[in-house]
């Protein structure tokens, strides 16, 4: 079966496209934007999987081929923003909401590295993962992008209303 392939911008080889691998595994890129617009018949927003999966794989510096593996990651990163929106939401602000997922998923992907991650210690010398750094930046790259589109979201923080005396 022929691989579909993203073009390169950066001279490199192209990468083959998520959805070829997701199909190759026997897996329906469910959720995606591959026909047609955004909104389901439901009038519900649908976010592009695919579109996030390639900027979560550039934020997470890994290739196509590891990244297809968090397809999962980045789909509940696409639902949680959707579950949150305000309102309806144009098709030109929901483009903002792909990068943000991407970025949503980054963070999960941080967590869930660090907490498999390990130290060892050979003789008198103890490597270290690095991990609390990893997941302070990942978490700022999602706080970031959260501002980016805070104005499409609820707010689900803590309101005072008011006291009755």
């Amino acid at each position: 079966m022929g691989k579909a392939a993203f073009p390169s911008t950066d001279g490199q080889k192209a990468q083959p496209c998520p959805a070829a691998f997701l199909k190759r595994d026997g897996l329906k890129p469910t959720g995606t934007n591959l026909g047609g617009g955004r909104f389901k018949k439901s009038g519900r927003l649908k976010l592009d999987i695919q579109e996030i999966l390639e900027r979560f794989a550039l934020i997470a510096s890994l290739p196509m081929e590891e990244a297809v593996g968090y397809t999962a990651l980045c789909s509940d990163a696409a639902g949680e923003l959707t579950r949150r929106l305000r309102g309806t939401v144009s098709e030109n602000n929901a483009s903002r909401l792909e990068p943000a997922a991407a970025s949503l998923a980054y963070y999960r992907y941080a967590m869930y590295q660090a907490a498999n991650a390990e130290d060892f210690t050979v003789g008198d010398i103890t490597v270290a993962s690095g991990r609390d750094d990893k997941i302070r930046l990942a978490r700022e790259v999602w706080m970031e992008a959260e501002r980016e589109i805070a104005d499409l979201l609820s707010d689900d923080g803590f309101v005072f209303r008011g006291v009755r005396v």
